[in-house]
C-alpha cells in the first residue's frame, strides 16, 4: 500500500491497476483523470474525465510542471498543451 502519515491505503496496487486499465481503454485521449473510491471489497471507478482539472492540485501544491521530473513526463507523452508550458525549461 501507499502510506499517508501512518495510514496505508488499502488495495493500492488494484487502484493503480484500475487507473491504468481506464487509461489504456481510452487510447484516443492522452490523459484521463480518474476518480476511484476504495470500498471494503476493493476499488470502484466513480468517473473518468477526458479533460482533468489540475488547478485544485496546483493551488495546494504549487505548479506541478515546476518539478522537472513531472515536466519531463508530461513532455514525453505530449501532454504540454500550450506554448507557455512547452518553453518552461528552454
Amino acid at each position: 500500500g501507499f502510506i499517508f502519515a501512518g495510514f496505508t491505503i488499502p488495495f493500492w496496487k488494484e487502484v493503480v491497476g484500475l487507473a491504468v486499465t481506464v487509461q489504456k481503454s481510452c487510447k484516443f485521449y492522452r490523459l484521463i483523470g480518474v476518480d476511484i473510491a476504495v470500498t471494503p471489497s476493493g476499488p470502484v471507478l466513480i468517473e473518468a474525465n477526458a479533460n482533468p482539472d489540475i488547478i485544485g492540485i496546483e493551488q495546494v501544491n504549487g505548479p506541478i510542471l515546476a518539478d522537472k521530473m513531472v515536466f519531463d513526463e508530461f513532455a514525453k507523452y505530449g501532454l504540454l498543451v500550450n506554448q507557455y508550458q512547452r518553453v518552461l525549461y528552454d
